[in-house]
């Protein structure tokens, strides 16, 4: 579950148990794998089987630099033969004040920026607007503790091409009832997940306390935290179900339904900002709609995870050489298949096509 999933909620104050409240936020904070960014496990490589949207960049010694989100764009062909761009663009929701500025300086080049926000549809942001409730409680706790910034502070959404793309609190709970979902339900089950997790992984609540107690103790506990966000599939696989789940496969729906009509409104380069936790159900989506990811992921650094800006700078350049060589890479081959006889019209050309099996592909459509 994101966070600004319950950010929202609080702050429309249609989550009047407070109860409830704190059990859905520590769910979102502990149904993650127990796991660290300084073990081992937890590389900077993506999985044999796919991209995630969310990494721990390291350096050659295995030390870890930064918690990166990730963006990628996918292409295909309109009617009439004219690319349509879909960028899809995650987000963690507490990050470094440079990184929302990076996001807002992007979302001006899209024809229409795609938003999540669960609110009655329309809604813009208002970061001056009073925030309360437990929720929102623990998560200016949360930003403080680490020395971050909360993202619906520091994004502007009131640029003229943001379009909300998320249900409302009615049609959100009017899916839960009909999926046979609850708030309870949700957080035993992430409950579950998160110590089976801890059983499996060994980890134990030692690196966190030792964390609060270090003398780099926002740095240290950076670390602990980016660990298990960057490795979100079980803390997912907790909410969904046969049908999905509200929270991702659902709210999926709704922003494609969107995002349908936005393309057939004319527009053809187009952002969709979320929560990273939603973007492999959406990539799985794209694909089945026939786009094709079109270069490689391009890496925004979340989080600071090391006091040694030279090293981090130099991974983040090295990086960058890496994407645009695999970039030139791929054109060139497209030239090649353009001479032989094809046709590529893709903006660039595309990656090797990344399908997996994941949850159903859900369409939400109010009864």
């Amino acid at each position: 579950m994101s966070i600004s999933s319950l950010a929202t909620m609080s702050r429309l104050r249609w989550l009047s148990g407070g109860t409830v409240a704190i059990a859905l936020a520590f769910a979102a904070l502990t149904a993650l794998p127990a796991r660290s960014a300084d073990d081992g496990e937890a590389t900077a490589a993506a999985s044999v089987d796919h991209e995630e949207f969310v990494r721990i960049r390291k350096d050659d010694r295995n030390r870890p630099l930064a918690m990166q989100t990730a963006i990628q764009r996918y292409t295909k062909l309109d009617a009439s033969g004219a690319p349509i761009v879909v960028d899809l663009i995650g987000v963690v929701h507490v990050g470094e004040l440079d990184y929302y500025k990076v996001l807002n300086d992007r979302f001006a080049g899209y024809d229409a920026l795609l938003y999540e926000l669960v609110a009655p549809e329309g809604t813009r942001v208002n970061p001056d607007e009073a925030r309360g409730g437990p929720v929102s409680g623990i998560q200016t706790g949360l930003k403080d503790m680490l020395g971050l910034e909360f993202q619906l502070d520091h994004i502007d959404y009131h640029q003229a091409n943001f379009v909300h793309a998320d249900m409302s609190p009615e049609e959100f709970v009017e899916s839960m009832s009909a999926n046979d979902e609850s708030f309870m339900k949700m957080f035993f089950r992430a409950m579950g997940s998160s110590m089976a997790q801890q059983g499996t992984q060994g980890q134990s609540d030692g690196a966190m306390l030792a964390a609060m107690f270090s003398n780099d103790r926002e740095m240290a506990l950076r670390r602990q935290m980016a660990g298990q966000i960057s490795n979100m599939d079980a803390s997912m696989a907790a909410f969904g179900g046969e049908n999905g789940s509200t929270i991702i496969h659902h709210r999926n729906g709704k922003c494609f339904e969107i995002l349908d009509r936005e393309i057939e409104a004319g527009k053809r380069m187009l952002g969709v900002f979320y929560g990273a936790g939603h973007l492999d159900d959406m990539e799985e989506r794209l694909l089945a709609m026939g786009y094709e990811p079109a270069g490689p992921r391009e890496w925004l650094v979340a989080w600071r995870l090391t006091r040694d800006e030279d090293a981090l700078q130099a991974a983040v350049s090295a990086d960058s050489e890496a994407a645009t060589d695999a970039s030139a890479t791929n054109v060139e081959e497209g030239e090649d298949t353009v001479q032989e006889g094809a046709t590529d019209h893709s903006i660039e050309a595309p990656a090797a096509r990344r399908i997996r099996r994941g949850a159903p592909l859900l369409r939400w459509r109010r009864r």
